[in-house]
């Protein structure tokens, strides 16, 4: 083929003016490969693929016209060294092919004859297709991959008809017939660990395909915990210990994407939400004094842990004013006189506090103050000097002083006659005696 050289085929172009060539024309096909074969195929050789692959030379940057049984399929341009290629696609039909290449203004060409015949059919089986359909649908596993599907969908070609065996690891699991499509399909058993799965037909046998099995293992949630405690200054609070404040930063863990409570006691202080491990970290401001604190989440409640946190001193507590609303109504200022025996004392002390009243050193009475501290009572005076103080949360406030003083009436005269006297000479007459 590379040493035939055709002068005397048809000038396709009727034209033989050469306008960038000057040396003697020629065009050659050096090469003719098919998609199947690695090997050059042969003149007047048979091939079953429809894609052919040519090659050749002429002179630098010739024209090529390419035809397939008289028709032109191609126009391809040599290069600077007179090399050209093309490919060859439509056959039509089974049978003889003429392939020819031809140089548009030059009486030249050369061609390579070809016969297409159809294909044997296959007959080796294969497997092609592996799908896990455990979840409800349909997801591929790579083949060398691993799933957690103990029996994966399995598919692939074998003739229609045909019986197809599939084994695990070179022992049989099953057997199907291939539809006429040449499709079959087989859930197949796997082994934990690596396995080889083939499947044969007709003494013929598939190439291998691996697969590793792994079940799936539920993850271990970690148990509900706290497992660090620090005060607002980042400092570790160890369990028993004591805080600087009442703000905490909690560390623990527990069942993974859940919503935890926290609690100091019987007192809820918050929630933490868990991440993909587990953990979980949440600031609370925690109750004065001794806090037992635990989480828990779906009915579960962790070990608890004690710390202290500080507890403040309790405000001292006070008497601002007495009101009087008897007699003289109106503020009675401490160090004051009233005459209203049971005027109204009002103050000031804890939030819920419980007030103990004091007057002249004894007490005489208690309340408890509203949410907002404030209290109120009245107490029954004594005649002079009374000297009152509040106790609250064990502390005393300033003494708040009145003077009783009550109010004192005229003193009736008794009905009596007490001088008679003449009216004619003006003396006094004494009792008994006689006037004129």
């Amino acid at each position: 083929m590379n040493d035939r050289q055709n002068n005397n085929s048809a000038n396709m172009l009727n034209n033989t003016d050469r306008p960038f060539n000057t040396q003697q024309p020629f065009v050659r096909i050096e090469s003719v490969m098919d998609g199947i074969s690695p090997n050059p195929l042969a003149d007047n050789s048979t091939t079953e693929s429809s894609i052919i692959f040519i090659s050749g030379t002429t002179l630098p940057n010739e024209t090529v016209f390419v035809f397939l049984n008289d028709g032109r399929q191609r126009i391809v341009r040599a290069d600077g060294e007179g090399n050209w290629s093309a490919t060859v696609t439509s056959w039509g039909s089974y049978g003889e092919a003429a392939i020819k290449v031809t140089l548009p203004l030059a009486n030249v060409s050369d061609d390579f004859n070809l016969t297409l015949v159809e294909p044997a059919p296959e007959t080796r089986p294969a497997i092609d297709k592996i799908i896990d359909d455990s979840h409800g649908w349909m997801d591929l596993i790579a083949p060398g991959s691993t799933t957690e599907n103990a029996t994966p969908l399995v598919s692939g070609f074998a003739p229609a008809g045909s019986l197809v065996i599939i084994t695990v690891n070179g022992e049989p699991v099953g057997s199907v017939i291939a539809d006429s499509d040449n499709r079959w399909e087989w859930s197949t058993p796997l082994q934990e660990g690596l396995n080889t799965i083939k499947v044969s037909t007709n003494g013929e046998e598939s190439e291998p395909l691996e697969l590793t099995y792994a079940p799936f293992v539920a993850p271990i949630e970690p148990e509900l915990a706290i497992l660090q405690i620090n005060d607002s200054m980042g400092s570790e609070v160890q369990p028993g210990g004591a805080a600087n404040s009442n703000d905490v930063m909690l560390r623990g863990t527990g069942p993974r994407y859940q919503i935890l409570e926290i609690w100091a006691g019987d007192r809820f202080v918050g929630n933490a939400w868990t991440d993909e491990n587990g953990n979980w970290q949440q600031y609370v401001t925690l109750p004065e004094g001794e806090n037992s604190l635990s989480v828990s989440a779906g009915g579960m409640q962790s070990e608890v842990v004690a710390i202290i946190t500080p507890v403040a001193p309790p405000p001292t507590p006070e008497i601002f004013s007495a009101w009087a609303d008897e007699n003289n109504l109106g503020p009675v200022f401490n160090g004051g006189m009233t005459s209203d025996a049971t005027p109204r004392l009002e103050g000031r002390a804890g939030s819920h506090a419980v007030v103990e009243i004091w007057n002249n050193r004894r007490p005489v009475g208690s309340v408890i103050a509203d949410q907002n501290g404030y209290w109120n009572y009245t107490p029954t005076l004594a005649e002079g000097r009374n000297q009152f103080v509040v106790i609250s949360q064990g502390v005393s406030s300033s003494s708040f002083t009145m003077t009783y003083a009550p109010v004192v009436g005229p003193v009736e005269q008794e009905l009596s006659i007490t001088q008679i006297s003449d009216t004619l000479t003006g003396t006094d007459i004494a009792p008994g005696g006689s006037a004129i």
